[in-house]
């Protein structure tokens, strides 16, 4: 209808009284008032007047970032439209906007995309998915918001939206469901930030935890799903299943919580979980299977620390030795107690003093940046840095511990093969590789008379503009036995800034450079 307009509506029209006047009636009114939630009448001089200042207003429209159209059903030929800059203005507009008698065409004007907004119940939805992203990659639109905020938004739209379906049919849940975040995503894809993806300790490959600068985060499944979520600052967390509310965990804990112990309690909760799969959105049934294997694999090697039984009385008398330097009570293990603690975990050897620190309280490592704790379940939860410095955590299994009326699997193992068979071994399953040059410099340190050498060798495996470097020290002992101690991992990053932290290592499934 714009391309109808003459040479005296565009340059005469526009100064008339008439037209001055509609207009002035037309901005100074909401667009709800303006049309009458649709039931206004216009003349074909009104209609005329409208076409004009659309066309006026084109410039500005294609100058904007956004652009949202609003039709009405009871004229479907008359289109006003509405253009905004950034999307918390567009998501404002759009959450005041009734869409009983009209429906929203949604315009990225930069990235060239469309959505088309029908009813109340797709309003919500769309609103509730873009805080949904918000969560996982921050823009603009929750600028200034805490995580808790953000979330609050979303669920708010969603429990909206759970209403407006619940008032029609069946089918039509179904058919908006189907909806879902991927119809909605990217609308505002160059708004965002770099995520920061680190995988899961202690589920399958495909499990990540999106870490936040604010100590918050939330753990994603390989379908992308947000399952548990976590707040450092308002130390609260959301769990995928029940009343899907935020929780205080101050009303649990006597001291803050961090988000590495709300890793540890939500990866261990959906693998009890997933064996019902009562959680929102259900895991995949390959989810669900490589959870409920997973779980089958832990158990069949499984180390539960049993019958060490250690007293209050006990406890209490360690606890004030430690805190005080003094008791006038008796924390002394007995020899049952110490003989039931391993000789060996993960490759140490405990001193008398070491049983004490993981029968009581902490295990620490400091010089190989590790620590131990003895869950109240029996088992033993290792706590440690990757090579890229992030703090991970694994259950320790039978393949970690030790007895000294056992032997250990390492030499069984050592004894069926060549001296370079077991270090090769080391290397392709900490994820090193079966490299031609890399086997090549082993071969040559055992050759060579020193009882120690060490290897050189990099990764890929690390984040854009990062440059990791590996040293791996190996030891040969007088039986001809030849074994990796430990690696070094060097991790220059982007800024310059350049981190380094040595992992031990004694058996084939230790830590992994991959």
């Amino acid at each position: 209808m714009e391309d109808e307009l003459n040479w005296m509506d565009r340059n005469i029209t526009p100064r008339t009284g008439a037209y001055k006047n509609f207009v002035k009636e037309m901005e100074s009114m909401s667009p709800e008032q303006f049309f009458r939630d649709g039931e206004r009448r216009f003349t074909d001089k009104e209609k005329k007047f409208m076409v004009i200042h659309q066309s006026k207003g084109r410039a500005v429209i294609i100058g904007s970032n956004f652009t949202l159209k609003t039709i009405f059903h009871s004229n479907p030929d008359l289109v006003t439209k509405d253009t905004f800059n950034n999307p918390a203005e567009l998501v404002r507009f759009i959450e005041k906007q009734q869409l009983a008698n009209k429906h929203l065409i949604l315009q990225n004007n930069r990235e060239s995309t469309e959505i088309t907004v029908s009813s109340e119940s797709k309003k919500q939805k769309f609103l509730s998915d873009l805080w949904a992203q918000e969560l996982e990659k921050k823009t603009d639109l929750s600028s200034g918001l805490t995580y808790t905020q953000i979330d609050e938004k979303q669920a708010h739209h969603y429990r909206n939206y759970e209403v407006e379906a619940a008032k029609i049919s069946l089918e039509g849940i179904h058919q908006i469901e189907m909806t879902d975040l991927e119809e909605n995503a990217d609308f505002f894809s160059d708004e965002g930030f770099e995520e920061n993806l680190i995988p899961a300790s202690d589920l399958p490959d495909g499990w990540t935890w999106n870490d936040y600068d604010d100590g918050s985060g939330s753990l994603k499944s390989p379908s992308g799903h947000r399952y548990y979520s976590y707040d450092l600052q308002t130390q609260e967390y959301t769990l995928p299943y029940g009343r899907r509310e935020w929780t205080g965990m101050r009303d649990f804990y006597n001291e803050p919580q961090t988000l590495h112990d709300f890793k540890i309690y939500a990866e261990g909760d959906i693998k009890e979980k997933a064996v019902k799969n009562n959680l929102y959105p259900k895991l995949s049934e390959e989810e669900k299977n490589d959870i409920l294997n997973y779980r089958i694999f832990m158990k069949e090697n499984e180390f539960i620390l049993e019958n060490l039984q250690i007293t209050a009385n006990q406890r209490k008398a360690y606890s004030e030795k430690m805190e005080f330097g003094t008791t006038d009570g008796d924390y002394s293990l007995t020899k049952a107690q110490m003989d039931t603690i391993p000789n060996v975990i993960d490759g140490h050897t405990l001193s008398k003093n070491d049983k004490y620190e993981l029968a009581f309280d902490l295990l620490e490592k400091q010089l190989y940046g590790e620590s131990y704790e003895l869950l109240d379940s029996g088992e033993i939860l290792k706590n440690y840095l990757d090579e890229n410095v992030f703090s991970r955590h694994r259950i320790l299994t039978m393949n970690d511990i030790k007895f000294n009326n056992q032997n250990p699997n390492i030499m069984e193992t050592q004894k069926e093969h060549e001296p370079s068979q077991y270090p090769k071994l080391q290397l392709k399953y900490l994820g090193f590789g079966e490299g031609e040059q890399l086997h090549k410099d082993l071969e040559n340190g055992i050759n060579a008379p020193e009882k120690e050498f060490e290897i050189k060798t990099t990764s890929e495996k690390t984040m854009p503009g990062n440059e990791v470097e590996f040293t791996l020290k190996f030891n040969k002992i007088e039986n001809g036995s030849v074994f990796m101690n430990f690696y070094n991992a060097k991790l220059k990053k982007e800024n310059g800034d350049i981190l380094s932290h040595n992992f031990p290592v004694n058996r084939v499934n230790n830590l992994s450079s991959g």
